[in-house]
C-alpha cells in the first residue's frame, strides 16, 4: 500500500518537474535551462568588498535559491530580503525567474538573478536588502557585477516606501548586490 501511495503521490511530481526544465513555459520550450541551486562564491566574484555586508545575527537560509514563472501578465518573487518585480509586458511568453544566494563563505547582500541573456521589453525592478547591512543609514544604492570586466557597477537606487530594501530598474539580470555604505559610485549602465 505504502509503494502504491509514493508511486501515485510522488512520481508524477517528479516527471512534471522533470518537464519543467525549460524557460519557454512549465512545461517546456525554448529558453534558459532550470537553476541547479546556486553558483556564486566569493571567489567568482571580485571587489565583494564594495558590496553591503550582513550585520551580525543574519542566518542563512536552508535553501539558496527561489524560482517562479511569471508570463506576460507581470508578477514578483521574493527571496530572502531580495525581490524581482516584473511589470506588465516585460516578457512575451511565460519564463522562469530565479534569486540565487551564494554559497557558503559570503555574507554580502548579493543574488544571482535569472534568466541570463534576456533582454527585457519593459524595465524590470529589483529590490534587495537595506536594513541590517553595512549599508543601513546611508545613501541607498544597487551594484551589477560585469562578468566580462569583473568589476561592480553602480545602477542607482533608492529606497522602497518602506524603507527596508533599496530598488533599481535594470534591463537584464545578472548579479546584483546593496552597495556599501550607499554606494558613492558614479552611476552608470545596467
Amino acid at each position: 500500500m505504502r509503494l502504491r501511495r509514493f508511486l501515485f503521490g510522488v512520481v508524477p511530481v517528479l516527471a512534471l518537474a522533470a518537464g519543467c526544465g525549460e524557460a519557454g513555459g512549465p512545461f517546456g520550450g525554448a529558453g534558459q535551462a532550470a537553476p541547479v541551486g546556486p553558483r556564486l562564491t566569493e571567489t567568482t566574484l571580485q571587489n565583494v568588498e564594495r558590496v553591503a555586508a550582513y550585520k551580525e545575527g543574519k542566518t542563512k537560509p536552508v535553501n539558496l535559491w527561489a524560482k517562479a514563472w511569471i508570463g506576460p501578465g507581470g508578477g514578483t518573487l521574493s527571496y530572502y530580503g531580495f525581490r524581482i518585480v516584473v511589470p506588465a509586458g516585460a516578457v512575451d511568453k511565460v519564463t522562469m525567474f530565479s534569486l540565487s544566494l551564494p554559497k557558503e563563505g559570503t555574507e554580502r547582500a548579493l543574488a544571482e538573478f535569472g534568466p541570463h541573456n534576456v533582454k527585457f521589453a519593459q524595465p524590470i525592478t529589483i529590490e534587495l536588502p537595506y536594513v541590517g547591512t553595512t549599508s543601513e543609514g546611508y545613501a541607498a544604492g544597487a551594484l551589477w557585477f560585469d562578468e566580462s570586466t569583473k568589476l561592480w557597477t553602480s545602477v542607482g537606487g533608492t529606497l522602497t516606501a518602506d524603507g527596508q530594501r533599496v530598488q533599481a530598474q535594470v534591463w537584464h539580470f545578472s548579479t546584483y548586490g546593496t552597495a556599501d555604505r550607499g554606494g558613492t559610485m558614479t552611476v552608470s549602465g545596467g
